[in-house]
């Protein structure tokens, strides 16, 4: 397998030296290995044309498979390192995340490292942080917060006010709001941003629901305020009300508490990355 590996590490690097230095090897002992795989094969796989090695027509066949074998054998040890893993993850996530694509992508998780074990409490970022600092949970996926633990930004959705799709609801004075119950940030941009506008509004429903937030909503009780995430797909009575004032966007960060040296920390991390396409 290292012959295989190298052989495909010269023919991508274009010569012997920089294939060595990937694998830390030196230059004769990859001329060796190509030596060696060209004496199991029994025949040439390079041929010199200038001063440069390129392929032969058999070196072109034997790369194509190389790399299917080479591909093939990194998803095994890939499998057998992840099952390998294990510990408890204490993980809390906010109501937008949850009720999205959290549930098959925590499936997914699962899948790939099936003795890490994952409990989740869903709550309001200010609660399950503060949960972070106490030590009772792992890592959040949360709005950002006033925290000392480490976070990385992984998303920056605009907040859109939202009203029940074909109303008029936005039009209406005072404006009537269905909000989730404070401390709730989306709530204070909301208030902030009427209020600078000069436009009154009055709340006709509050709740510490998101669920239930939306459900009123949707039932033209007023106008709610969250992020575009809701309406892909999961809100279809629900549309933007467009005339109201603009809103900023919400940062979502993912903060790890003082044990996230934990590999199991640390692959849940790498694989919230991963489904939010942070580089």
């Amino acid at each position: 397998m290292d012959c295989l590996r190298s052989f495909v590490a010269v023919v991508e690097l274009g010569n012997f030296s920089k294939a060595a230095e990937r694998a830390g090897r030196t230059s004769p002992a990859i001329s060796l290995q190509m030596n060696r795989l060209e004496g199991q094969i029994g025949t040439a796989l390079f041929k010199k044309e200038g001063r440069s090695q390129v392929l032969t027509t058999t070196g072109r066949e034997v790369l194509e498979h190389a790399r299917a074998i080479l591909t093939q054998n990194d998803a095994v040890l890939k499998i057998t390192r992840s099952s390998q893993i294990s510990g408890l993850v204490r993980m809390g996530v906010v109501q937008d995340i949850a009720e999205s694509f959290f549930p098959t992508a925590l499936s997914e998780f699962s899948e790939q490292f099936p003795n890490i074990r994952i409990q989740v409490l869903v709550d309001r970022s200010p609660v399950l942080v503060e949960g972070l600092k106490r030590g009772e949970l792992d890592q959040v996926i949360s709005y950002k917060q006033d925290t000392d633990a480490t976070e990385i930004e992984i998303n920056s959705p605009q907040m859109i006010w939202l009203e029940k799709a074909g109303s008029d609801i936005s039009s209406k004075r005072p404006l009537p709001l269905v909000l989730v119950e404070g401390p709730c940030s989306f709530r204070k941009a909301a208030l902030n941003a009427l209020g600078q506008a000069g436009i009154p509004w009055e709340v006709t429903l509050t709740s510490p629901s998101l669920a239930c937030v939306a459900a009123a909503a949707e039932a033209g009780l007023g106008v709610a305020v969250r992020t575009q995430e809701i309406l892909n797909g999961r809100r279809p009575k629900l549309a933007q009300a467009k005339k109201l004032p603009v809103l900023p966007c919400h940062h979502m960060r993912i903060y790890n508490g003082a044990n996230d040296t934990n590999l199991a920390i640390r692959k849940l991390t790498d694989f919230w990355l991963q489904q939010f396409k942070v580089s």
